[in-house]
């Protein structure tokens, strides 16, 4: 798990991170300890209804992009993190119409939890996301649907 976390009181925002790992059964980890099991990304997302994916995997390969591919009706370009809005300009000037750009936390490799832990691991998933400095959480469990 990898939460990013925006705060004016470390010792308060790191105080309840460990007690709902505490409470979760896991145990909060140093700064950056989790953070090599992920790549840090930027994704832009483009309707698939309006362009073929040749256009979007040629514009993309001009301007550096780590990938192209398709999900969910749409394509997503991954990119370093430091180049995202380089490139979503350079696909603004080419009039190509994105949805969506975002820098998140992709996992290198999944894990597949045992079901009988799912639950445990959803709702510490749940309690960290409602602390009001904890930005975002990341995690590299597969989940089976409950």
């Amino acid at each position: 798990i990898l939460a990013t976390v925006v705060t004016d009181n470390k010792n308060r925002a790191q105080t309840l991170i460990r007690m709902v790992f505490d409470k979760g059964g896991g145990r909060l980890g140093g700064a950056g300890s989790a953070a090599h099991l992920f790549d840090h990304v930027g994704s832009i997302v483009i309707p698939r209804s309006s362009y073929s994916f040749d256009e979007i995997l040629q514009h993309g390969l001009d301007v550096g992009a780590l990938d192209v591919v398709e999900q969910e009706g749409n394509y997503v370009v991954y990119t370093q993190p430091q180049q995202v809005h380089a490139i979503k300009g350079y696909l603004d000037t080419k009039g190509v119409v994105i949805t969506q750009t975002e820098l998140f936390y992709q996992p290198k490799e999944h894990i597949i939890l045992a079901p009988d832990v799912q639950q445990s691991i959803l709702k510490l998933l749940e309690n960290l996301e409602s602390i009001d400095d904890v930005q975002e959480v990341f995690t590299n469990s597969t989940f089976d649907a409950i």
